[in-house]
Parts: structure tokens; C-alpha cells; sequence
């Protein structure tokens, strides 16, 4: 794999590096290797993370194999998602990440935008509309439903889930200088099963 396929040389190879795509930072750290607090791929995501400039790159996609919130009833994994929310989502905090996208389930989910298990939606619309401000909190979606057989767990009853689905499908990404629109397209015919319009905060 290592020599098939060439990746940005501003990380570790193909486990983690960062890049452009129009006006969308986009940053990919490997769930697979350390990466808690002193470990190198860390100090290289924050870094990587401080070093965008938001009102030229309005967007930022962080994104990992597994997920750090999923809802699915798989113990094992869901154990896995808490290490990462303990060493990872204080980064996504502090520089403001728009979204978070992973696989590992097979299966779609759509997080509200959460921070430390708690909707963010609630907590800014009861702010001052007068007084600006950032809007805490991360989208996370896990989009694995594109290949393998699918899913069939029960979802826990947590109150971070926004939708889920065990259709095959992919996510349709369309960006304007001030929104980002992610879509849940379905592969049997095409339709829009989930979406969510992220507005550009810088």
C-alpha cells in the first residue's frame, strides 16, 4: 500500500497528513497510531490545525478510520470512540473543526454538532444574537455504507444522534465561500436521504 499511493509529504506517509481542496482544509490522523497527549502524530495535529488560516480557508475536515462518536451497539468499538473524544476532541474544540468524518462501522450516522456529549444547537441559539461569537461544538459522521455488507445494530439512546441509516450510500460534499452542505446520497437511486449546511464561521 505504501507504494501505491502518494500522499502530501507535511505528515507520516499515508497515515497522516493534511491538504487543500479548495476552501477546505482537510486532515486525515490515523486512529491506528498514538495519539494521545505528548505522542508526535498529536503535537502534528495541532499544529497542523493552528497553522490554517480560517478567512482564506473557511473550512476545516478532520477526518480518521474509526469514529469518536457512534451510536451503534458494538462495545468494543464504542469504548474506543470515548479514548479518542478524551484525547482528541479538545483539538477539535479549540480550532473550531467543522466537521469529523470516519468509517470503520458500516453504516451512515450524522452527529447534531456535539462537544463533550452535549448539542450545541441549544446552547448558541440561547446566546445573544447581538453578541458574536463561534459556534462550540463539531458535526461527526461516520460514512462507511459504501462497499462491505452493512450493519444491523441497535442504536444506544444517546442525545448527540441525528440520523441513521443502513442503506448503501456515499457523502456529497458542495462548498461556497460562506456554507458547506454535506449530503447522504443514496446509491440505489440517488435521492438525498440525510444533509447538513454548515455556515462558515471566520
Amino acid at each position: 500500500m505504501v507504494h501505491r499511493f502518494h500522499t502530501p509529504s507535511n505528515g507520516l506517509g499515508l497515515f497522516w497528513y493534511s491538504f487543500q481542496y479548495g476552501n477546505i482544509h482537510i486532515v486525515q490522523f490515523s486512529s491506528e497510531h498514538d495519539f494521545t497527549e505528548g505522542s508526535e502524530q498529536r503535537a502534528w495535529l495541532e499544529a497542523d490545525l493552528r497553522s490554517v488560516d480560517r478567512t482564506e480557508t473557511p473550512f476545516v475536515i478532520v477526518t480518521a478510520h474509526r469514529p469518536m462518536y457512534n451510536s451503534e451497539d458494538y462495545k468494543s468499538d464504542y469504548e474506543v470512540s470515548l479514548h479518542l473524544r478524551s484525547a482528541i476532541e479538545p483539538l477539535l474544540d479549540a480550532y473550531s473543526v467543522d466537521v469529523f468524518l470516519a468509517g470503520h462501522y458500516h453504516s451512515y450516522e450524522r452527529t447534531c454538532r456535539v462537544l463533550e456529549e452535549v448539542c450545541q444547537e441549544a446552547v448558541v441559539s440561547a446566546q445573544s444574537p447581538l453578541v458574536p461569537h463561534l459556534q462550540p461544538g463539531t458535526v461527526h459522521i461516520t460514512i462507511g455504507s459504501a462497499g462491505a455488507s452493512l450493519d444491523g445494530a441497535e442504536w444506544y439512546d444517546v442525545n448527540w444522534h441525528a440520523f441513521g441509516s443502513y442503506e448503501f450510500g456515499y457523502l456529497r460534499v458542495i462548498s461556497t465561500r460562506d456554507t458547506m452542505k454535506l449530503e447522504y446520497v443514496h446509491n440505489v437511486d440517488g435521492s438525498i436521504g440525510d444533509f447538513v449546511e454548515i455556515t462558515a464561521q471566520f
